[in-house]
């Protein structure tokens, strides 16, 4: 039974309530490299989990008896990608606050002038 978009839709709407629902564009237009970097890691966390568990002996069904180790755990990784975007909407302003507070405020960098061409001319 193939699910339709419209119920996805409605799916994203129970979770994510309208104050709290972000799209992935928009956390990553907010908070840019900390988005990136948490999907990344998850990623490679459930990446990495997958396929210890199938070099232990989990056999997920359906992956196919001839497929290698690392493309059955890529298969289950890929599954579980609308789980992963949504952990990283909600962990993102968490994740970038918490580093906001452990590093402390930015100082403000000097503004540098460029140099004149006329003052470059004359020392050569």
């Amino acid at each position: 039974m193939p699910v339709s978009h419209a119920g996805f839709a409605g799916l994203l709407r129970v979770l994510f309530p309208c104050g709290v629902r972000k799209t992935l564009k928009n956390i990553l237009a907010e908070y840019g490299g900390v988005a990136l970097v948490l999907y990344l890691a998850i990623f490679f966390v459930v990446l990495g989990g997958f396929w210890f568990a199938i070099r232990m002996g989990f056999r997920p069904a359906g992956t196919g008896g001839k497929v290698g180790t690392f493309a059955a755990a890529y298969i289950a990784t890929k599954l579980t990608q609308p789980l992963r975007i949504g952990l990283t909407i909600v962990l993102t302003p968490l994740l970038a606050r918490a580093w906001k507070r452990i590093r402390g405020p930015r100082p403000a960098q000097a503004e540098v002038a460029p140099p004149d061409v006329e003052t470059q001319r004359a020392d050569r």
